[in-house]
């Protein structure tokens, strides 16, 4: 205790808990222009506590000898504590007469709002709940009508036969022997469906006339990496069987003959910086390059598109190529390094008989022919009027010495 006297105690507690007259009168004004109406309370709550906080504040004001606030002043602050659904009652008050307008009259209007309102919500409340009743008397009543029909239908099920295994108690359409052949035939679908499996679908390869022959598109639709160029390849691995290439907007096939590897520099930031294409399919039908997202997203790349430009990443985030759209295709800044000596490829295959080996070389004898590709690995093969067609060639031979024909 640091008091001596009871009044030093009394002027302790004045200082704790008494305001000063000044102080007292800024509490009041604060308080009674910043309240707010508690969404809680009714009308007649809150307009209540706004008036004790004006009656309080004129007798403050009184004290000082100040000016009181008027009565209007009050009715002005309650309405600006009211909320946007009593902006319509705000233009009727104004159409009032000044002299009119006093509190009670205000509170009256209010209370009146008030309790409409309050009507109006009962009002759709049991509306809503009349509404759930009669949704759930409705499902009710579609349960029961379903459960009748469905014995309707037992009825009829065991009173007709199957019209497909001629047994009764199901329709032709629940028939087992039915579903069993429906699934023979989605199996004979699904192999079919897998033998066409390495059908490549190259959307965007087009035969536009806005492509530029040395520019590679980037294209969402393609599965492979494709070029017509046979001179780009550094290394080539052919084909046993020609891979056919969709063109899904036309509907074309193409044939890709083989697969490689192309030098290639991409150029970012003023730089052009090296790089290796792999796995290229070589179509030579092909109107385009084209650099498949998706290929190059199995390879751990991600694709950014955007209205202006494409951004390529690598899979630590680094950029590794970039392009600009140019006549709603996507180009890539990207050239090719052109081997100076390029990989040998060979559109023929294992399956190209030996006749179409003669018509190339321009009729030449066709063991001579095979004799020249078989050091090449291109092993043909011959139809079965083989021996008729080499003993024809001996004969044109002989007869074309003696000159007994004209080869011209």
């Amino acid at each position: 205790m640091t008091c001596t006297s009871a009044k030093d105690i009394w002027d302790k507690l004045c200082a704790r808990f008494e305001h000063s007259s000044t102080q007292q009168l800024n509490m009041l004004i604060e308080s009674f222009f910043q309240a707010q109406r508690d969404c809680k309370e009714d009308i007649s709550t809150h307009v209540a506590k706004v008036q004790k906080l004006f009656v309080d504040l004129n007798d403050e004001l009184a004290k000082h000898n100040e000016n009181t606030l008027s009565e209007r002043m009050l009715t002005g602050r309650i309405l600006s504590t009211l909320g946007k659904e009593y902006d319509n009652f705000k233009d009727v008050w104004d159409t009032i007469p000044t002299s009119t307008q006093t509190v009670n009259l205000l509170i009256e209007k209010l209370c009146a709002i008030e309790l409409r309102a309050d009507k109006l919500a009962s009002a759709e409340a049991t509306a809503l709940v009349a509404h759930e009743n009669d949704k759930k008397k409705s499902n009710s009543m579609k349960v029961n009508s379903g459960k009748s029909l469905k014995s309707g239908a037992d009825c009829a099920k065991q009173k007709f036969p199957c019209n497909k295994c001629k047994q009764p108690g199901h329709w032709a359409a629940e028939c087992l022997q039915k579903q069993k052949h429906a699934g023979n035939r989605s199996g004979k679908l699904a192999a079919k469906k897998n033998t066409d499996a390495f059908l490549v679908h190259v959307m965007g390869a087009s035969r536009a006339s806005s492509m530029n022959a040395d520019t590679w598109y980037c294209d969402s639709g393609a599965t492979r990496h494709i070029t017509p160029n046979k001179h780009y390849f550094v290394s080539y691995t052919k084909f046993a069987n020609p891979e056919t290439v969709v063109l899904g907007k036309k509907n074309v096939l193409m044939q890709a003959y083989g697969q490689g590897m192309i030098n290639v520099q991409m150029f970012h930031n003023g730089i052009w910086h090296d790089a290796m294409l792999k796995n290229i399919w070589y179509v030579p039908d092909a109107s385009a390059h084209l650099f498949s997202i998706k290929a190059a997203a199995q390879n751990g790349y991600s694709t950014t598109l955007n209205e202006k430009e494409v951004v390529i990443h690598r899979g630590d985030g680094t950029v590794a190529a970039s392009g600009t759209l140019i006549n709603d295709l996507y180009a890539l800044a990207l050239r090719v390094c052109i081997p100076q000596h390029t990989a040998e490829v060979h559109l023929a295959t294992q399956a190209e008989t030996l006749r179409v080996w003669h018509e190339c070389v321009g009729h030449q004898n066709k063991r001579h022919v095979m004799k020249v590709l078989k050091p090449h690995g291109i092993n043909v093969k011959a139809k079965k009027n083989f021996v008729t067609d080499v003993l024809w060639e001996r004969h044109i031979g002989r007869a074309s010495e003696l000159g007994q024909v004209d080869q011209t």
